[in-house]
C-alpha cells in the first residue's frame, strides 16, 4: 500500500511482521514518510514470537509486549481484524514443547536412522533451538518477578483501624 492509503489506516487495527523480531497485532499509530514509509504500532497482541535462537548468538533474541510499540516496514504492515495472544510466557511454552516434541521424533528415529548425518545435524539444531527458548523463558520469568516485586513496593501501606 502507498503512504496515503497508510495515513488513512491510522488509529485502526492491522497486522505488522518482522522476518524475525515477531508478528504482532495492534493500532496503526504513526506512519513515518520516507521513501519506503514505516509504520509504528502499539500491540494489543502477539501471533508470533520472534526467531530466539540463531546460531552465533549467545542470547535469545527479546519479543515486543502488548503495549509496546514496534516499527516495521511499509510492506510489512496490512489491514486486519485478528487478535493475537496477550500472555508472551504461554507463547514461549507452547514454542519450547513443540521444539522439545521435535527433539524426541529425532531421538526416537521418527525422521530416519538418528545416526545419520542429517539428522544428527537436526538433532543439534533442535537442541540449540531448546535451550534458547529455555533462555527467553527464563528471562521473561525474571522479567514477570520484577514487576510482581515493582508493583508491590509501589502499594501504599494499609492503614489498621485505631492507629
Amino acid at each position: 500500500m502507498n503512504i496515503k492509503e497508510a495515513r488513512k489506516l491510522i488509529g485502526t487495527r492491522v497486522h505488522a511482521w518482522t522476518s524475525v523480531n515477531g508478528e504482532y497485532v495492534g493500532e496503526l499509530v504513526e506512519v513515518k514518510p520516507g521513501p519506503k514509509w514505516r509504520g509504528v504500532v502499539r500491540i494489543d497482541g502477539i501471533m508470533a514470537p520472534p526467531v530466539t535462537f540463531e546460531f552465533g548468538r549467545s542470547h535469545p533474541r527479546r519479543g515486543k509486549r502488548v503495549g509496546e510499540l514496534i516499527e516495521v516496514g511499509h510492506s510489512s504492515i496490512t489491514p486486519t481484524d485478528a487478535y493475537g495472544e496477550t500472555d508472551y510466557l504461554a507463547i514461549l511454552e507452547r514454542q519450547a514443547e513443540s521444539f522439545r516434541q521435535k527433539h524426541e521424533d529425532y531421538l526416537s528415529g521418527k525422521f530416519g536412522d538418528p545416526q545419520h548425518p542429517v539428522c544428527i545435524r537436526n538433532y543439534a539444531w533442535y537442541g540449540e533451538g531448546a535451550k534458547m527458548i529455555e533462555r527467553a523463558i527464563e528471562a521473561e520469568r525474571e522479567r514477570l518477578a520484577g514487576l510482581a516485586e515493582t508493583a508491590e513496593a509501589d502499594e501504599p501501606d494499609v492503614m489498621t483501624p485505631g492507629m
